[in-house]
């Protein structure tokens, strides 16, 4: 109380009379003024008197005590009711907000579709932002990444590889009685086809040659074929020779005919070929028997150099592009297919195929930039293998496999595979005015742009495609 006094009485001393001047009240009622200043009373009002007292009033002070006593009672209600009135308020407030959230969800409800569309497209373009900024930090990390990757596989590796061999080891009794028995299951069975069939497979027989006794006919029969084989190439070589020696024998008649040659010339020539025929024949019936010994590891040394070459085609493979392309074709002739025995054999054509292969990879790896380069160029390898399949056992192979690939294509009266557009355009227009029996408007001749503007053309070419891959995977 008189904290809220003073407070009001110096707020009425601020805004009261400067002079002093104050209105009193006697008991009967009636009204003078005094001058707190100077003591003075009177009746009269005073010239300087404002109305504006600078003391509390009886009434004013019994207003502020009402107005202090009601706020007091009112904090002590408040105090009492607090949690009532926290409990009211949380009830209000929880009102309040699940209106608001329900008036929010439905208008969320109402825009579900937008909403969902805005959170796809910010989704999206945050995904493709983390994803785009990924891939920039693995390719400016890749050999980090493959080092990871190799090092993590290889850990993986290693690991499966510890685990299997722990099984093995733990089971190596269960392995090693496995094995046995397959290993009989399957003699058993191969002895019994070599026993019973009239006509057991080779396999079945390889397996039990070693059980064989082998006799001084099989050694002399060996013998015999690796000197028949050694004969072959070598009249395959002695006959290339007496072909060139006769080409110029050929050569110097049709001069002597003009009168260009003498004739000495000509039977010196002749003389050469009966002599070159003549060493041909005391030559070949020596034998490896008189060799020296230093011609022998000559010879052996020979023998290991040209099965390395037949067996790494990657030498040879080399060579053929250091030579001149004039000189590709004597050098197949007087090189390759001598090392390769002329291909007599599955296992000298298999091994030159495989020269052939390699040849055209190094090939393609090195001079070919474009795949239109294999046809318009003029590729080395391509040379090599059509000279080869020109002979007579090139030409047989090629009849043997391509053959009935080819009699199938022709057999079938259904298939008609044309990629050309503008032929395809010709026959589409030809067959058009066959059904309709009208002139078409179209112009007939046209270029491959052209032919491909119209859908029907299109269409024919992709179904021929589609048809020529189904013979090409059958």
């Amino acid at each position: 109380y008189q904290e809220r006094l003073r407070d009001a009485l110096a707020a009425k001393a601020e805004a009261g009379d400067p002079a002093g001047w104050t209105e009193e009240t006697t008991l009967q009622g009636h009204s003078y003024y005094h001058n707190r200043r100077t003591g003075q009373r009177q009746w009269t009002r005073p010239e300087e008197f404002t109305g504006n007292s600078a003391d509390l009033t009886r009434q004013e002070i019994q207003q502020l005590l009402t107005r202090v006593t009601g706020e007091y009672n009112r904090q002590k209600l408040l105090e009492a009711n607090e949690h009532v009135i926290i409990q009211l308020q949380a009830h209000w407030r929880g009102v309040l907000f699940r209106r608001d959230f329900n008036k929010r969800m439905g208008y969320l409800r109402d825009q579900a579709p937008h909403v969902v569309k805005i959170q796809a497209q910010y989704k999206a373009r945050r995904q493709r932002k983390a994803y785009e900024e990924r891939v920039a930090y693995l390719k400016e990390n890749e050999p980090a990444v493959i080092t990871m990757q190799a090092y993590a596989r290889g850990a993986k590796a290693r690991k499966l590889m510890r685990i299997r061999k722990q099984f093995f080891n733990d089971h190596v009794a269960a392995v090693i009685k496995i094995q046995s028995h397959v290993r009989r299951f399957l003699a058993m069975r191969d002895y019994r086809r070599l026993i019973q069939a009239k006509k057991p497979p080779v396999n079945t027989i390889r397996k039990f040659l070693q059980k064989l006794e082998h006799s001084d006919q099989d050694f002399q029969e060996e013998m015999e074929v690796q000197r028949l084989k050694a004969k072959v190439v070598t009249e395959i070589r002695g006959n290339k020779e007496l072909e060139e020696n006769l080409n110029i024998m050929d050569i110097k008649i049709g001069l002597l005919v003009k009168n260009r040659l003498t004739l000495d010339d000509v039977v010196s020539q002749s003389k050469k070929l009966k002599k070159k025929g003549q060493a041909a024949d005391t030559g070949a019936g020596k034998g490896l028997k008189a060799l020296s010994k230093e011609n022998r590891a000559r010879l052996e040394g020979y023998q290991h150099l040209f099965y390395l070459l037949q067996t790494n085609p990657d030498y040879l493979a080399r060579l053929i592009f250091e030579m001149p392309q004039t000189r590709t074709t004597k050098f197949m002739e007087s090189v390759i297919l001598t090392i390769f025995n002329y291909a007599s054999n599955q296992r000298e054509e298999f091994l030159l195929m495989r020269l052939f292969e390699a040849a055209m990879k190094f090939e393609m790896m090195m001079k070919v930039d474009r795949l239109v380069d294999v046809i318009t160029g003029n590729p080395t390898v391509v040379k090599m293998a059509v000279h080869f399949n020109r002979g007579a056992q090139g030409q047989s192979s090629l009849k043997e496999l391509l053959l009935p690939l080819v009699r199938r294509v022709i057999d079938d009266r259904d298939l008609n595979i044309n990629t050309n557009p503008v032929e395809v355009y010709k026959s589409w227009i030809n067959k058009r005015e066959a059904e309709t029996g009208e002139s078409c408007n179209l112009p007939y001749e046209v270029s491959n742009d052209q032919a491909l503007d119209h859908k029907e053309v299109r269409d024919a070419i992709a179904m021929s495609i589609k048809m020529l891959k189904n013979v090409l995977e059958n």
